[in-house]
């Protein structure tokens, strides 16, 4: 859906630079009905319509449908180097391995590799694992690779981070928060309050 508020926005910016621009530019006379403040006025309204549009697509980024009967593409597998702190789990049978063998709660990162968001919030994921990784167990989990997983848990936006206890949904997290806010949450969760 588009955003309207952002289409506006830019539209109104875009004409101020025309505007602007036309009373920069003192070669020709620049009159309130001169062609030069006209023809200025409507180039930046334009442009600024089009960064409008263009710019109504940065809104979270949505997982596309599941078609029906089309196997899932698999996701390359990496040998890690290091010990892993953050546990890739790639289907619903591991991920309900991991969860009935951890007895903290488990902050499960659902990402795509296409997400933008996604890739600026693993790093800081992986930070977070490695100090808070004796509380709380981190794990990621595909969409791509494993869609009956993400429909099990209704992914809409990505990222999204689920925390869950046991088999019980804790605490749900769309896009991508500040690094303050996650270690905020993760504390709470750490010390037994969900909110």
């Amino acid at each position: 859906m588009m955003n309207v508020s952002r289409m506006l926005l830019f539209t109104a910016a875009g004409l101020s630079v025309g505007y602007v621009t036309a009373l920069v530019l003192k070669r020709k006379p620049v009159g309130p009905r001169s062609p030069w403040r006209v023809g200025l006025l409507v180039v930046g309204g334009v442009l600024g319509l089009y960064l409008g549009f263009a710019t109504a697509a940065w809104e979270p980024t949505v997982v596309p449908p599941d078609p029906q009967g089309e196997p899932a593409p698999t996701a390359p597998t990496q040998t890690p180097t290091a010990p892993v702190a953050i546990k890739v789990l790639a289907n619903e049978r591991e991920f309900d391995q991991f969860v009935a063998n951890t007895s903290t709660p488990i902050l499960v990162d659902f990402y795509a590799d296409w997400c933008p968001p996604c890739r600026v919030l693993a790093p800081i994921l992986k930070d977070l694992s490695l100090t808070w990784g004796d509380r709380i167990a981190f794990a990621k989990v595909n969409v791509d690779a494993s869609r009956a997983l993400a429909r099990r848990f209704g992914i809409e936006v990505l990222p999204t981070l689920v925390l869950v206890r046991g088999d019980q949904e804790i605490r749900r997290i769309r896009g991508a928060p500040p690094r303050g806010e996650l270690e905020r949450i993760l504390g709470q969760v750490a010390a037994g309050s969900a909110n």
